[in-house]
């Protein structure tokens, strides 16, 4: 059967925990921990069916670190009706959302999971028998809690409000985008040309196209965003909504 690939959009905050192991001294050296940033990793960034985490490996989370798994449908065959993306921590369920869809989970104290063999958090996408996992494809980012706001920086933008037509577009040329709809609302932000964004909408001028960057609504000219013409969204046209 051939198997959809799914770009699967889920913000994922994670509660507090930690497990106990017994290790020699010599393995206690031997020890990695890993944290927020290593899931920046483009290891997770492409296709399989359960997280590639790292076996025998610490972990080690901030308050409010936040950890986002975004997708989309990017197969012409679509998941069963009943598939669902589930996030686990230490074996429990945390959290489950439909197909494509989203979870939001946050860190409420710092969180350190000791080494074991097995990753004490993980992620997949099931189908319609009980261990059914299907293939999907993923992009990981996880931001740290006191981290500096970088509005160039894509991630949280899972969480914000999508428009019903919203659609990601593409820019054509580097361009000089506003905090408003209006040439005099300017920003020190340059989005590069290839790079894709949510878009929204445009102003009541039909001048502006409002679109989401790093958690944060900006504009730019209608004349410098098209259409994304990748396997996922094939063209489709941006949004003609008036928003503001």
């Amino acid at each position: 059967m051939k198997i959809a690939r799914i770009l699967l959009v889920a913000a994922i905050l994670v509660v507090s925990g930690s497990a106990i192991s017994h290790q020699s001294p010599a393995e206690a050296q031997s020890i990695v921990t890993y944290s927020c940033a290593d899931l920046n990793d483009p290891v997770y960034d492409t296709v399989y069916g359960v997280s590639p985490l790292p076996r025998n490996a610490a972990w080690s989370f901030k308050a409010g670190d936040t950890l986002t798994l975004m997708t989309e449908i990017v197969g012409d065959v679509p998941p069963p009706t009943d598939a669902a993306m589930r996030f686990f921590i230490e074996g429990g369920l945390m959290g489950q959302a439909s197909v494509p869809g989203q979870i939001t989970y946050t860190f409420p104290a710092d969180t350190d999971f000791v080494v074991r063999i097995d990753p004490p958090f993980g992620w997949a996408v099931y189908g319609s028998a009980a261990y059914e996992v299907l293939e999907v494809d993923w992009d990981v980012t996880c931001s740290s809690a006191g981290a500096a706001t970088d509005p160039s920086a894509p991630g949280c933008d899972v969480t914000m409000r999508l428009t019903p037509d919203a659609a990601v577009g593409v820019f054509g040329v580097d361009t000089d985008v506003f905090w408003g709809p209006d040439v005099d609302a300017t920003t020190d932000i340059t989005m590069p040309a290839g790079k894709t964004a949510w878009v929204l909408g445009m102003d009541d001028t039909g001048a502006f196209y409002q679109f989401i960057w790093g958690c944060t609504y900006l504009w730019a000219p209608v004349n410098t965003l098209g259409p994304n013409f990748d396997n996922t969204w094939n063209g489709t046209p941006l949004p003609a909504t008036v928003v503001g």
